[in-house]
């Protein structure tokens, strides 16, 4: 909390105002190391990145082998 607290202004807001609450109600952190759509939002890379693997090989070896961000997949899905 004090490390975030100090950082208070960058979200326009003063220490006293940042609670663990808040900073999971954000979607900073969460209790399990993932994101509540983290599910759903692997699924759909997953999905894109087999899609590569039928229709370029080499986009496919990039996806895997890059962090696997869904807006990097994203433009790759669109030059197909």
């Amino acid at each position: 909390m004090d490390i975030i607290g100090a950082h208070a202004s960058t979200f326009g807001m003063d220490t006293a105002s940042i609670t663990a609450d808040w900073i999971f109600d954000s979607g900073y952190v969460t209790w399990v190391g993932i994101t509540p759509d983290d599910t759903e939002t692997r699924n759909m890379q997953r999905e894109q990145i087999q899609q590569l693997a039928k229709s370029d090989i080499l986009a496919y070896i990039k996806a895997k082998n890059t962090t696997m961000r869904y807006s990097y997949l994203s433009e790759m899905m669109e030059q197909y």
